[in-house]
């Protein structure tokens, strides 16, 4: 039987990571509830960087997972199963369409943002909560100017979707892909993950620590860490999140 995780819907909110944290610390929380809105008003992105969507056009939702009983220096998995689940929904829904990883939290679709991926733990005392806030691009068609301009689904298809059912079919695959790893089945998320990176075995210019190099994106290890090799060199660099720049 399939877990039907619990949706909250918010009118409108600062950010559904914020809220959900919130939530956690002042209630039990079945594991896999999720909080979706239709205007986040103060979406988080990686660092310093905010997730800014058009209210009403788009997903923009967080979802909790207990993850007490993982490794705590292991907890990239969880990040790895959540893009994965979004790479599998976007096929799903459009299947002519080539989604892939960008390290360490994007979604890229020709070499354009699609959705992106922030995930937060929570620790308190014995148990481990983890946060998972996503944003898919879905109807929105203008965005604010950037270094590189985001797509979306009604961009690349030219149609509109119906935001409610897309929920249940993003949170279905996530809940399927996250119940692999407390299933012991860590493996398959670390190899499929690899597999949709983006520039994966493609000689590309990057910047490594504040220094242009050219190389090639290997993987990424079981604590996060992306794998790249420098061209003409045979040593792998296991480097952190700020540590590279791709493409």
């Amino acid at each position: 039987m399939r877990n039907i995780p619990e949706i909250i819907r918010l009118k409108s909110v600062q950010s559904t990571n914020n809220a959900l944290a919130e939530m956690i610390v002042d209630n039990v929380l079945k594991n896999f509830t999720t909080i979706v809105t239709d205007n986040q008003v103060g979406g988080k992105g990686q660092g310093a960087h905010l997730w800014v969507s058009e209210p009403g056009m788009n997903l923009t939702f967080s979802m909790h997972i207990n993850v007490s009983g993982l490794d705590p220096l292991a907890l990239f998995v969880i990040n790895k199963s959540v893009a994965i689940s979004i790479v599998e929904f976007i096929r799903n829904i459009e299947p002519e369409l080539h989604p892939f990883i960008k390290w360490p939290n994007d979604i890229i679709i020709d070499d354009r943002k699609i959705a992106g991926i922030l995930i937060e733990n929570i620790f308190m005392k014995d148990n481990i909560h983890c946060i998972a806030g996503i944003g898919i691009n879905i109807n929105q068609k203008q965005f604010p100017e950037m270094e590189r301009l985001p797509i979306s689904l009604a961009i690349l298809k030219g149609k509109t979707y119906d935001l409610k059912k897309l929920i249940i079919s993003v949170t279905q695959s996530l809940v399927d892909n996250i119940n692999l790893v407390f299933q012991g089945r860590a493996d398959e998320i670390h190899s499929a993950y690899d597999d949709l990176l983006w520039k994966k075995n493609i000689l590309t210019s990057c910047i490594v620590h504040n220094n242009p190099v050219r190389g090639s994106i290997l993987g990424v290890d079981t604590s996060g860490r992306l794998l790249f090799r420098p061209e003409h060199e045979k040593e792998i660099m296991c480097l952190e999140h700020g540590e590279i720049k791709i493409g």
